[in-house]
Parts: C-alpha cells; sequence; structure tokens
C-alpha cells in the first residue's frame, strides 16, 4: 500500500495554513493560487493538530485527491489546464531527494491516469483556462489595438500568453527583467519593465504577482496617466480586493468562473465521469495491494 501523507489546505479557507506544518522538515509544499499541498510519508504528521481549514489523506486516498486536483475537479475552472502544468514543472524541479526518489515512479503513475481521465472525459473543457477567459474578458472590451500589461512573470503569466499574444501586444513587469528576457514569452514581449519603473500602465493590466493590496493601490495610482486601467486580479486574495483608483473595470479571481455557470449541467456530467474512472482506478490499486500486501518482494 502506498505509504504517502497528503495535507491541503485551501486559501478559500478563512485562516491560514497552521504554522506547524510550515516548521515541518518532513513535508514538501507545492503551491498554487488556490491552495497549498503538503507532502510527507512520515506518520509524525500526526503529532501536532491540524487547524479546521486542513484536511489530511492517506496512501490511496492521498492519491485519489491529488488526481482530481490534477484533472481539474476541485478547481472553479473545471478540466482547467493550468493545474496539471503547474505541479508537473513543480515535481520535475525538486531536487533529488529520499522523498522524490521513493515516491516518483508513483508520480509518473498518477500523470499516466491524468492524461487518460482527462482525455476520456474533459476534453474540451481544458478551454476554460484562465487565459482563454481572460481573452474573452479583453475582446469584449473591442480595444483591438491594445497593449496588455503583466504584473509578474511565473508560470501562470507563461501559460496566459499564448492566448493573448495572437491578438495583442504585451508587456511584463517584474523584479528581474534579465531573466525573464531569456524565456521564450519573454523576448516576445514588446517591452521588459522593472516592477518599479515610472512608465505608464496600459489601459489592461492583469496581476499575476503576490503583490500587496496598497502595493497594488500605489502602482496603479502612480502610473495611471490617462484612460481609467481594467484591471484582471489573479492574486489568490483578490476578492478582498478594495480598489483606492478610478478604474475602468475590476476582475478579480472568482469573475472568471462565472463565465461557465450556463454550462452546469453538461459540466456536471463531465465531473461525474471523471470520478468513476478514477474510483474504478482506485478500486483496481487496492486490489492489486491486496494481492500483493508487501509489494513485488512478495513474490
Amino acid at each position: 500500500m502506498s505509504d504517502l501523507i497528503i495535507i491541503h489546505h485551501s486559501f478559500q479557507s478563512s485562516s491560514g495554513v497552521g504554522k506547524d506544518i510550515l516548521k515541518e522538515p518532513a513535508f514538501l509544499m507545492w503551491e498554487t493560487c488556490r491552495r497549498q499541498i503538503f507532502f510527507s510519508e512520515e506518520q509524525r504528521v500526526l503529532d501536532f493538530d491540524l487547524t479546521n481549514t486542513e484536511e489530511i489523506y492517506f496512501g490511496l486516498d492521498a492519491e485519489e485527491f491529488l488526481i482530481q486536483v490534477l484533472c481539474g475537479l476541485k478547481s472553479p475552472l473545471v478540466g482547467e489546464t493550468e493545474v496539471f502544468g503547474q505541479f508537473k514543472n513543480w515535481w520535475q524541479s525538486l531536487k533529488d531527494s529520499d522523498f522524490k526518489n521513493k515516491f516518483d515512479k508513483q508520480i509518473q503513475q498518477i500523470f499516466a491516469v491524468v492524461k487518460k481521465t482527462r482525455e476520456e472525459n474533459l476534453y474540451g473543457l481544458g478551454s476554460q483556462s484562465y487565459g482563454s477567459l481572460l481573452r474573452k474578458k479583453i475582446t469584449e472590451t473591442k480595444d483591438s489595438s491594445a497593449v496588455i500589461d503583466f504584473i509578474g512573470a511565473g508560470q501562470l503569466v507563461e501559460e496566459m500568453i499564448p492566448w493573448i499574444e495572437k491578438k495583442w501586444a504585451y508587456r511584463i513587469w517584474c523584479r528581474d527583467a534579465g531573466k525573464v528576457k531569456e524565456t521564450i514569452y519573454g523576448s516576445a514581449a514588446s517591452a521588459i519593465l522593472d516592477l518599479n519603473a515610472d512608465a505608464p500602465v496600459a489601459k489592461h493590466l492583469v496581476v499575476a504577482a503576490p503583490l500587496s493590496h496598497d502595493e497594488l493601490n500605489i502602482f496603479i495610482k502612480v502610473r495611471q496617466k490617462e484612460s481609467p486601467v481594467s484591471v484582471y486580479d489573479f492574486r489568490k486574495d483578490s476578492v478582498t480586493y478594495v480598489h483606492k483608483n478610478n478604474l475602468a473595470s475590476y476582475s478579480h479571481l472568482d469573475d472568471f468562473t462565472t463565465d461557465v455557470a450556463n454550462q452546469q449541467e453538461s459540466i456536471q456530467s463531465n465531473i461525474k465521469k471523471a470520478n468513476s474512472s478514477i474510483a474504478d482506478w482506485k478500486a483496481q490499486a487496492e486490489k492489486r495491494a491486496h494481492v500483493r500486501p508487501f509489494g513485488w518482494d512478495d513474490l
């Protein structure tokens, strides 16, 4: 049986993740704009109390939960593609360690299950990415000559740009302009600007970096020179943002899920099929574990 342990913390919860987890060296942490997932194999995670905003999963339950997350079944945009790519990049970037060496084969098997589940049950829903919805919102402004400004240069920005670059020019505001210029998406930008640069902001501003609310307000106030700016805010706490500037429009993270509300019946059917497929995989995995309780070594 798998001895993988996962603790999940959603940013939709009202309180922060337990400090004990963050201090615990037995954990690896993967973080997205929606959640933190902590990975371990050591039972001593039970030596401290979890908060009421955290969930813990063991063994195949942990693998099942991870598959659901990577399939986009735990995302507001069901079937979104970004989360799977983000996790694969994170896993590949991990330094060689006992944990990675031990679980890499299982993780690769999980990747295969995710790919199969997505292809068979969630095909077409992947277009509900944040990039596609961002393009739709900007298109609705009928501003064909727009320049799109991105604050941030992480993976989410990298995944959004292919949806943007065929219709509009874009600029990137970041802290390490030299590093970003070396990337494919950076080299295609019309400009790479230091986050502290004193330049006017474009009419469309995409926020995909962990600025505080005050920092964002100041950024816009100093750089909004002429027309009011339309802000598309993908920060994890964007729903609580109160803007103090005259904006043309403002969209926070949850606003991007409302555009798919009219597809809910079809989406729910896809979710049911995907979860059924994952349940079948889990049942087969449990059956194999029962036949060979000690793994291949008992043969």
